[in-house]
């Protein structure tokens, strides 16, 4: 079941600490999500918020090309930001209010577009929070990933008996967000997941 990647949460949900942990070749290692019952402030600093820049900012053009099968991504909204993603061969893509949901071989996911008040720390840390908020036992890595020079992190970790993949980009007024699931110990998880969220194409209106 996709988890709280298709809307933000009311406020007064808990405030996610950064548990970006890498190990000595470099890559993420996931480790247990820390909180604190603290309600989220309107102003969070950023200098401590991997992936959250000046918009806009230079970025390498890898980040805005989608790789797979291109899915065109846009909600009813002439303000919001346009997405191109990439999927598998063999995937679906159905379209949905928020954006589209994706299903492909034992593994489901969502592209959202969403409106938000929030700057990119805040919103970011949000999301992170609402992601992880039902889970009994939820782990939480992230990475920076600014994405056609706007602000963003890559998310993966474990929510109960599912792994998940994501990666969310601020676009001033909206936060895109890309996610990916299966239950654990789905082959192939990882190759699949890092298609549509390996790199996207952001339009603006």
């Amino acid at each position: 079941m996709v988890r709280g990647a298709l809307a933000l949460l009311a406020a007064g949900t808990a405030l996610l600490l950064p548990s970006c942990v890498r190990g000595s070749d470099g890559s993420p290692t996931m480790r247990p999500a820390e909180s604190s019952t603290a309600a989220a402030s309107s102003a969070v600093p950023t200098d401590d918020v991997p992936g959250v820049v000046p918009t806009p900012a230079a970025t390498s053009d890898e980040d805005c090309a989608p790789v797979g099968v291109p899915v065109d991504v846009r909600i009813d909204d002439p303000k919001a930001p346009t997405v191109v993603v990439g999927v598998p061969d063999g995937w679906t893509a159905t379209p949905a209010q928020d954006g589209v949901t994706m299903q492909g071989r034992g593994v489901s996911g969502t592209v959202t577009i969403t409106a938000t008040p929030m700057g990119p720390a805040q919103a970011f840390r949000r999301y992170a929070d609402d992601l992880t908020a039902e889970s009994e036992l939820s782990t939480l890595s992230l990475l920076p990933a600014q994405t056609c020079g706007f602000s963003g992190q890559k998310l993966m970790g474990q929510l109960d008996e599912v792994v998940y993949e994501a990666r969310i980009v601020h676009v001033p007024g909206y936060l895109i967000a890309v996610y990916a699931e299966a239950p654990t110990g789905t082959p192939d998880f990882d190759a699949a997941a890092a298609v549509p969220t390996g790199g996207l194409r952001i339009g603006l209106p």
